[in-house]
């Protein structure tokens, strides 16, 4: 079953980062419960916003680091969506949380033209560019998912709670015509 907070066109895909602690749900939460707990924090989040009254926003797909066997492999398809990363960095950075080998590769890449001769240059910029300012690698910290027509992933957790409860969404934002 899918739920719509209303409905408009056109829209923007999205990947969003949450945590479990963000939501009111039980410390056992199902993955329906999850995402019932996604939709009030989402309409709690944007009903501030006068001039988003006519977005409306669908979740495509959840992946629970808590619940799903396959959260590396979702999270890692993310990550490589939106950085270009080879899969020795993203594995990497997913058992340790360290970004420093991702930043030292990004810059040897770009510095020799690596990244460009692969196509991947203004993805490698702006994913070194977001590891000044982000706590994931290709996720913004300082945007936010629903006041933006930019498809940019989007670090939506006030803060980083660790691991172990994260929340990782493939959104469409519906924007008023």
């Amino acid at each position: 079953e899918t739920r719509r907070i209303s409905m408009g066109h056109p829209y923007t895909s999205k990947y969003v980062l949450f945590d479990e602690a963000q939501l009111d749900i039980p410390t056992a939460a199902s993955l329906e419960e999850l995402e019932s707990g996604l939709y009030d924090l989402i309409s709690d989040e944007i009903a501030p916003y006068d001039d988003l009254d006519d977005c409306s926003i669908e979740i495509d797909w959840i992946a629970s680091e808590r619940l799903d066997a396959d959260w590396t492999t979702s999270f890692s398809k993310v990550l490589s969506e939106c950085t270009g990363l080879p899969d020795f960095l993203i594995d990497g950075y997913n058992a340790s949380g360290s970004t420093a080998e991702i930043k030292d590769w990004l810059s040897t890449s770009l510095e020799t033209g690596a990244s460009y001769r692969q196509g991947q240059d203004d993805i490698h910029k702006t994913t070194l560019w977001s590891l000044e300012r982000s706590r994931v690698p290709g996720f913004a910290t300082d945007s936010f998912y629903c006041d933006s027509q930019e498809e940019e992933p989007c670090d939506a957790r006030p803060e980083d709670f660790g691991s172990g409860k994260r929340i990782v969404v493939e959104m469409r934002v519906y924007w008023a015509l």
